[in-house]
């Protein structure tokens, strides 16, 4: 084990720093990596991949800018990290200087000399010490990549003479991305499932909204990205049945009608922010709130209790209803109204339809404003006595 504490200096863009660092037999534990690729492995990739670079970049970051990057991507991927290439402007026509940033490498040390002086020797076990530690790190880490495959990638990349002495982890990485780096066709239905899931009452938003977004860069990577009206309409199917949530959407339609100026990322803020002003309890949503008591048992409905709350609900809500209902049956009220859905009727004009009010998506403007059946195509030329039937035939 290599259990030591030494002085280092780590020189980047101008600027140098004196670290003490401490080596330990804990950092060079293998441990599994977060995400695998045992199974489901092309919806795993996304996933996988990024706590493999999480992994190699915080390795030995001590010395390096990008830790252990370098031994693991490719040469465009190495060059797009930041810091990693510059461009310096050449005098007159000549095309601008691009500079990309070397790898890091092991450094290899020849024995010292007899006559070394007590610096050097200080020196030069320092820097072999420094290099066992990244050496060991790196072995590391590739046990962990290796481990996280599935058996089939393993037979595959393993050789037969040397296994994987001499497979690189970049070599590892690109074999796992042109093998399961595209998704397929069952991958994007399996996708689209699980962006039309509704939440539930033990789901929280943030839940949710996380899991959209995952969703969202796994078609994204796979070339396949989702438009901003499709985020938004998964995502609005899948908060539907809960009201709070369906209110904050209604309210963001209004703030943003159009749909080129809706996004994902607004909708999303809107309703985090907005969602808590809604209520959920049943009075706010129209109903008693002490309409069945709690706790009561199946008795209660054979109790003195529930025949007055029926005698009561019947008084207060049943009779008005019929009595408006038989008023407006009954022939005295004249024709005042016109509905596009239900046609001439004595009980509502279209703008207060609670039908068309409550889909928003087939009913417009136009279809909540109409006062005859010509200003919209395919208005309701239904009359009182006909409502039922037309209502029953638009369903």
């Amino acid at each position: 084990s290599l259990n030591s504490t030494i002085r280092l200096t780590r020189q980047h863009c101008s600027t140098q720093s004196t670290v003490v660092i401490k080596f330990s037999q804990s950092q060079m534990e293998t441990t599994p990596m977060p995400i695998n690729m045992h199974s489901n492995a092309r919806q795993n990739f996304l996933g996988w991949r990024s706590s493999l670079i999480e992994a190699y970049g915080q390795s030995c970051n001590i010395y390096f800018l990008h830790g252990l990057l370098g031994f693991l991507l490719a040469d465009r991927a190495w060059a797009q990290l930041p810091g990693n290439t510059i461009t310096t402007e050449q005098e007159g026509e000549l095309p601008d200087l691009i500079t990309v940033a070397a790898r890091p490498t092991f450094a290899e040390f020849a024995p010292l000399a007899a006559t070394a002086t007590a610096a050097q020797q200080s020196a030069w076990d320092r820097n072999t010490k420094i290099t066992k530690h990244i050496r060991e790190s790196y072995d590391a880490l590739k046990q962990r990549l290796i481990t996280s495959l599935s058996t089939d990638d393993i037979s595959i990349l393993r050789n037969p003479t040397t296994a994987f002495l001499h497979v690189t982890p970049e070599a590892i990485l690109a074999h796992i991305t042109l093998l399961h780096g595209t998704l397929d066709n069952t991958d994007y239905m399996q996708l689209t499932l699980t962006l039309s899931t509704a939440m539930t009452t033990t789901d929280t938003i943030s839940g949710i909204i996380a899991r959209h977004r995952q969703v969202h860069d796994q078609f994204e990577t796979s070339d396949q990205a989702l438009s901003e009206y499709q985020k938004c309409t998964y995502f609005r199917n899948a908060i539907a049945h809960q009201h709070n949530m369906r209110a904050a959407y209604g309210s963001y339609l209004i703030s943003t009608p159009l749909i080129k100026n809706q996004s994902f990322a607004l909708l999303t803020t809107h309703i985090v922010t907005q969602a808590p002003n809604f209520s959920t309890t049943a009075a706010e949503l129209g109903y008693t709130a002490n309409m069945v008591p709690a706790a009561t048992g199946s008795d209660y409905f054979q109790s003195p209790a529930f025949a007055a709350l029926l005698t009561r609900t019947v008084q207060q809500v049943l009779t008005p209803s019929i009595q408006t209902m038989q008023k407006a049956n009954s022939g005295t009220k004249k024709q005042t109204h016109y509905c596009y859905l239900h046609g001439h009727n004595n009980t509502h004009p279209g703008s207060a339809c609670f039908k068309m009010l409550a889909d928003n998506t087939t009913y417009t403007d136009a279809h909540l404003k109409a006062t005859t059946p010509s200003m919209v195509a395919d208005g309701s030329t239904a009359t009182p006595g006909e409502k039922r039937r037309n209502a029953r035939t638009r369903s």
